[in-house]
């Protein structure tokens, strides 16, 4: 099946019983049907990445696909708003003391336009020194505490928070997440001004359309579109216009719509 995903105890269980020919077996028809996509970047013309794709088209003279093993876009349950999930699973290590929580909050796929990943961009960049200097330094919930964006599948948005630590289980990391986005509506609708407002709009646009600090950050990022099949090599130009087009009234609606508790 297309885009499956499998768990470390599921590769380990399907390995246990691999020989030696079987891996041998297996070789051969690895790249006997597939779909091949180029990226060329960098100092070439049209016709030499044209040359270059087919010498590798001729090397391996792939097969076609079969129906069932056609590239299909990922597939991610969709959560009902106002739903909780919970996946519960005991750490490998008897003797670790660590315990840790990733808590997502679900946006969904982006509609035509930028707005809802301009509204992420912007969220999670206000939110971010806040979440580490809350739980992180003055709780001390534990050495690893992030928050950020969340793109599951290439094209799920969502808000994560992720939080490892050695004094606290993973239900009081819970309520200390959702505690810290309660006051952080707060602080959003009363203490940022539009100054400041402003000032975080235009550092988050910037920083999406700051230059590729080499050849493979930007081929990296041209790739990024191939494989999501979007095409869009300009998205980050797109996202920061759309940024720049944001309110304070957008951003708390939006905040209200997927992260009020």
């Amino acid at each position: 099946t297309p885009h499956t995903r499998y768990d470390y105890d599921d590769r380990l269980a399907a390995l246990e019983p691999l020989t030696l020919a079987d891996l041998a077996a297996f070789g051969p028809r690895l790249l006997k049907r597939c779909k091949i996509e180029c990226l060329v970047h960098g100092n070439a013309t049209r016709d030499e990445s044209v040359a270059a794709a087919r010498t590798v088209l001729g090397a391996l003279s792939p097969q076609p696909n079969f129906a069932a093993q056609a590239p299909a876009l990922a597939r991610v349950v969709e959560l009902p708003a106002g739903r909780q999930c919970i996946y519960q699973t005991p750490g490998p290590n008897q003797d670790d003391r660590n315990s840790a929580i990733e808590c997502v909050f679900q946006i969904g796929a982006e509609p035509q336009g930028y707005s809802s990943a301009a509204s992420l961009h912007l969220l999670t960049h206000l939110m971010k020194e806040r979440c580490f200097d809350e739980l992180r330094t003055q709780e001390q919930l534990g050495y690893l505490v992030h928050s950020g964006a969340l793109l599951s599948a290439d094209y799920i948005q969502g808000v994560r928070f992720i939080i490892q630590s050695e004094v606290a289980d993973p239900e009081y990391l819970d309520g200390r997440i959702e505690a810290f986005l309660l006051r952080f509506k707060t602080h959003l609708v009363e203490n940022v001004s539009d100054e400041d407002f402003a000032t975080n709009v235009e550092a988050v646009a910037e920083k999406l359309t700051e230059k590729d600090k080499n050849l493979n950050e930007e081929s990296n990022r041209y790739w990024r579109e191939v494989q999501n099949g979007s095409l869009d090599f300009d998205r980050n130009v797109k996202e920061a216009a759309a940024v720049r087009s944001l309110t304070k009234e957008q951003l708390v609606a939006f905040f209200d719509k997927y992260l009020s508790l």
